[in-house]
């Protein structure tokens, strides 16, 4: 993988269907002792906010030099293929660490499918199968992981955001019209990978991909997605830790 991860998107058909004085004493120590964490987790608070006010003012314009700050994004996502056609929904996170985890809801609601990556691990919590896999992140252990297309990170994390990255620059040829980007294509030998951004969302002033079609040539594929749901800022800690319950594989 040449040190970058091979995020892929997500699943097909398969995965897409299958809360007295003494007393008096303790209640104000109480009180007290709650004004102060509020007071602690305030200034937590305020100090991430600014850290991340700073990232997106580096966000304003759309050639930037890397994204600090972590894609979260709910979507809903319509699949075409030369044989048949599905849609679903999903949850994508993709973290300037340079992790990756893709949540597939069920119809009927719940989580059906639970994929984490990053360089050195693939977890994936099969909940169609009662299944847990941790693998190593290689090139065969990938192709475990049920995919339409796949791009490295690099190339996912600059199409989501909607930003011409400098890592990605050699690989990804962005178009523009008038001062944002509408389309992009994948440079690679072998690769026929075009993006179109069909709509864009408006957050915190600055303008991301609100609808991305993707279209991979090769495989005769077409794929739409809507962000129905854009909060990015700091995901946190990612990685499965307890799969209880589940076969581990």
């Amino acid at each position: 993988m040449s040190g970058v991860l091979c995020a892929h998107f997500i699943s097909i058909k398969n995965y897409m269907e299958k809360p007295c004085k003494l007393i008096c004493l303790l209640v104000f120590f109480f009180q007290i002792s709650a004004c102060e964490m509020h007071h602690i987790r305030f200034e937590e608070t305020t100090a991430s906010r600014k850290i991340e006010d700073y990232h997106f003012e580096q966000l304003k314009e759309y050639q930037v030099k890397k994204i600090d700050l972590d894609y979260i994004a709910n979507c809903k996502i319509r699949v075409k293929t030369s044989e048949d056609a599905y849609s679903g929904s999903c949850r994508v996170v993709l973290t300037h660490k340079k992790e990756f985890q893709l949540t597939i809801f069920h119809p009927m609601g719940g989580i059906m499918m639970l994929v984490y990556a990053d360089n050195a691990l693939i977890q994936i919590v099969d909940r169609s199968e009662n299944e847990f896999h941790q693998l190593e992140n290689n090139s065969q252990n990938r192709k475990r992981i049920p995919v339409i297309t796949s791009l490295t990170f690099g190339e996912l994390q600059s199409i989501l955001w909607g930003r011409e990255i400098d890592e990605t620059r050699e690989n990804l040829i962005f178009k523009f019209k008038k001062d944002k980007p509408w389309q992009v294509y994948k440079k690679a030998e072998g690769q026929h990978i075009s993006v179109k951004f069909m709509k864009w969302l408006k957050y915190r002033n600055l303008f991301f991909p609100e609808i991305i079609q993707v279209m991979d040539k090769k495989e005769n594929i077409s794929i739409k997605i809507a962000m129905t749901k854009f909060t990015p800022g700091f995901a946190g800690n990612l990685k499965i830790k307890d799969a209880t319950g589940l076969k581990t594989q």
